[in-house]
């Protein structure tokens, strides 16, 4: 008996909850940590800077405290667990180790190249690139800016990020994302053997898959 529940999400709505996921990230994460700091500062402060470390702050303080409140459900710390195996999996495929549990097991949960990393570090790069930019009396012209900029403050995050393998500069994208290590205390857990199992399943299908596109 089919059931309605088996049909595969139509491209359609997946399409319309990724956009409306995208538009609310960027009014929460950027729309409104400027509102407020326009708000709290005044548009027409003349220190820059200033402004951009209270609105980077604002933003820093909106993305901890969402992050918190979501891991609190409990079917979200299923998940969070799942991130950390993920994790442990990836360090034991760096490090040579067995694709076991029990060659995951050892490993920490926060790992440099994450994507709850890479947005903490969207947040410091944004503080930067946002600080050349002029102030504007309009609250939503200066919002407007800042979205547009976004694609850079992206590409200079992935950048960062992907020199944490580099032999040369590597210690020190690593030090740059040390906060984001700290964050991942909040969106990772520690897994039990089976999540373990589960990563380790997945991470042979890639590595599979990578092996037979190069043949």
């Amino acid at each position: 008996m089919n059931s309605d529940s088996n049909k595969p999400i139509p491209a359609w709505m997946f399409g319309l909850t990724a956009a409306a996921s995208f538009g609310f990230g960027i009014f929460l994460f950027v729309v409104v940590p400027h509102w407020i700091a326009a708000w709290a500062l005044g548009t027409k402060v003349e220190n820059g800077l200033l402004f951009n470390l209270v609105e980077g702050a604002i933003k820093l303080a909106i993305f901890v405290a969402y992050v918190w409140l979501v891991g609190r459900r409990e079917h979200i710390r299923r998940v969070f667990e799942y991130h950390g195996a993920e994790h442990k999996v990836v360090f034991a495929v760096e490090n040579a180790r067995p694709l076991t549990p029990e060659g995951a097991r050892p490993f920490d949960t926060p790992h440099p190249r994450c994507g709850t990393g890479f947005a903490l570090l969207t947040i410091l790069v944004s503080i930067v690139c946002f600080s050349f930019l002029p102030q504007f009396e309009s609250k939503i012209v200066g919002a407007l800016w800042r979205i547009a900029l976004m694609p850079v403050v992206a590409g200079v995050s992935y950048e960062i990020i992907k020199l944490t393998t580099h032999p040369k500069w590597g210690k020190y994208a690593i030090l740059v994302m040390t906060p984001g290590l700290w964050l991942q205390r909040l969106t990772t857990r520690q897994p039990d053997d089976a999540q373990l199992e589960v990563s380790c399943a997945a991470m042979k299908a890639v590595l599979d898959a990578e092996a037979n596109l190069q043949k």
